[in-house]
């Protein structure tokens, strides 16, 4: 069973820089647009997470961009409690991403893995300069997906005309 990556949106956002009210959408957009680039080259299942405590809403909303589940929670709900809820029901498949502590530990009690959002930014860019590194030398073929045959066997065995060759002359 492979992991999911299940993320506590606004925390990455503040892990990113500020968080401003004016241009929250557009940072939930970038977002968004990087963790796709990632999900691209990783190949990860990513859910993020974001707060919908104040958006009047009566039940959770999910949305799907470039391949990136959303889930905005209900009204009087935190995105915590979100995560927590999923990490109880999936019992250890998901890795969690946050800086809260307080998430953290109540997701490892459930058996779920757990990274800080600067911890993962890291991996994240790891990712996009991986991306544009493939995208860059793509028409070169430098980056060659055909395996190369290894030779098996040992490899301080003498070849087999050399074998037959000594055994002959340990006769005589």
């Amino acid at each position: 069973m492979t992991a999911i990556l299940l993320i506590d949106g606004y925390n990455l956002i503040g892990a990113f820089g500020s968080l401003d009210r004016d241009s929250l959408e557009n940072l939930r957009n970038d977002i968004i647009k990087k963790l796709a680039s990632y999900k691209k080259v990783k190949g990860s299942n990513v859910v993020v997470v974001f707060d919908g405590e104040n958006s009047g809403a009566d039940s959770e909303s999910r949305d799907r961009i470039s391949g990136i589940d959303l889930l905005y929670s209900r009204h009087g709900e935190k995105a915590d409690d979100v995560i927590v809820r999923m990490a109880a029901s999936g019992k250890g498949k998901y890795v969690i991403v946050t800086s809260d502590n307080d998430l953290i530990s109540r997701c490892s009690s459930l058996g779920c893995t757990a990274i800080t959002s600067g911890e993962f930014i890291d991996r994240m860019e790891l990712a996009a300069a991986l991306d544009d590194e493939f995208e860059d030398y793509d028409d070169g073929n430098i980056y060659d997906t055909k395996r190369i045959t290894k030779k098996k066997g040992n490899g301080n065995k003498l070849p087999k005309k050399e074998r037959q060759r000594k055994a002959k002359l340990e006769k005589f």
